[in-house]
């Protein structure tokens, strides 16, 4: 049976203000997969602008978010051309909004396999298809209630997985990243990721299947560049 693919945290952040764009730096591999989530506090005039990357290109997995006053999470994926050093430059998702972006890179994978998304649902989750055993799962929310409480984090495949940033205005948005670095074998019905607790939310979220190349090695945090 396959392990999951190797994982290295390319960046990861949250909320750079109101800037228009932001760049990410770091190394990657000939083949690597680097995937970016954005996200903003407000869905409105939404830029539609797929990140900027040296020796490849981006191909949009999800937009969510269409009026005023809505969260809007983008996904992106790229396959790197060739290895060495690279920057990739994130534009916002909307005009004139707080956002900020995660992106990450995967090694010894056999590229995307399902994507789930879930337009303003009242529970911080989504539930993905799986294609492949033990694959990466990633999942983003913007959260445009902004609902406090203790979070609670699903669980796949006896893993609650981990965070990997949060950021929250109360009663105005809450954003988040939550990576599970082995799937496990998948369920028939699809497996729920992202948080089960609070509740009341109006959530649009992302989940994305990274599959697994037979014969990997087990995941291994190689590098993280913070912008």
């Amino acid at each position: 049976m396959a392990s999951p693919p190797n994982r290295s945290s390319f960046a990861a952040t949250l909320f750079t203000g109101l800037g228009a764009t932001a760049t990410i730096g770091g190394t990657v591999n000939t083949g690597d997969l680097v995937i970016i989530m954005s996200v903003g506090a407000d869905a409105a005039s939404p830029v539609n602008t797929p990140p900027a990357i040296t020796g490849a290109t981006f191909i949009e997995l999800a937009n969510l978010g269409s009026t005023a006053s809505e969260g809007r999470i983008c996904a992106w994926y790229a396959r790197a051309d060739s290895g060495g050093g690279v920057t990739a430059t994130v534009s916002r998702p909307s005009s004139n909004v707080q956002w900020g972006a995660f992106a990450w890179v995967y090694r010894n994978h056999n590229g995307i396999g399902k994507v789930a998304t879930a337009l303003a649902k009242t529970t911080d989750s989504v539930i993905l298809p799986r294609s492949g055993a033990n694959s990466a799962l990633l999942f983003g929310s913007s959260d445009w209630n902004g609902i406090t409480g203790t979070r609670t984090r699903r669980t796949i495949n006896s893993s609650t997985g981990v965070e990997e940033g949060f950021t929250q205005q109360a009663g105005v948005y809450s954003a988040y990243a939550i990576r599970y670095d082995n799937g496990g074998n998948p369920a028939p019905t699809g497996q729920e990721g992202g948080n089960s607790a609070p509740g009341s939310t109006k959530s649009n979220v992302v989940g994305v299947e990274i599959l697994s190349a037979s014969g990997s090695p087990g995941p291994e945090l190689v590098m993280a560049f913070p912008i």
